[in-house]
């Protein structure tokens, strides 16, 4: 059987690299023509990619981000801040829990609005006129398809850290002469406890 520490720091540094990259996609997708408006149709003059949606896309990336650093560099850390770790074990499992839950449903909903986002991009990007908003477009909207790509990977592993360690979730490995074999179940009673 695999034990988590095996299978959580492999998923963290992922999650760092993946953090790193969401935060690079959503400065090159928000950068000054699309936080001034200036990305937008002629002659309805409708805004294709909204301004707010940066503060959702930098929220994500950068908890994301942060959580999985923690995570990695936890042994690491200051002498004071171990002990306080090690002193208040069900604290610090809370709220790395809650935080974990709250940015992997964050990453899965900036999922789907770099997807919307990038669907009403995606109608220009391939046939407009003229030639430069086409291109504009193109580009736009490879970097929304990656993003929602990269924040589905992170909601994803995100998960998969919450549920093992937190959910009891037991990573077993059986080599391929023993998958034919029924698993073996210890049944503790408590007959003889009783007395």
């Amino acid at each position: 059987m695999y034990r988590a520490a095996f299978i959580v720091p492999p998923i963290n540094f992922t999650l760092v690299i993946c953090g790193v990259a969401s935060l690079c996609l959503t400065c090159s997708i928000f950068d000054f023509i699309v936080m001034r408006e200036m990305y937008y149709t002629v002659p309805d003059m409708r805004i294709l990619i909204r301004t707010e949606l940066s503060l959702w896309f930098y929220g994500a990336s950068i908890l994301c981000f942060i959580l999985s650093s923690l995570a990695v560099l936890a042994n690491n850390a200051p002498q004071t801040v171990q002990n306080v770790a090690n002193n208040c074990p069900q604290l610090t499992s809370f709220i790395h829990g809650v935080l974990l839950s709250i940015s992997s449903v964050l990453c899965a909903f900036c999922t789907y609005l770099a997807m919307q986002a990038s669907e009403e991009v995606g109608k220009f990007a391939f046939k407009a006129t003229p030639r430069q908003f086409q291109d504009a477009s193109h580009w736009y909207f490879l970097r929304l398809r990656a993003c929602a790509i990269i924040f589905t990977i992170e909601s994803v592993l995100q998960l998969v850290v919450l549920c093992v360690l937190y959910l009891g979730i037991q990573c077993r490995y059986r080599s391929f002469s023993e998958l034919p074999q029924k698993p073996v179940f210890h049944v503790q009673t408590t007959a003889g406890k009783l007395s």
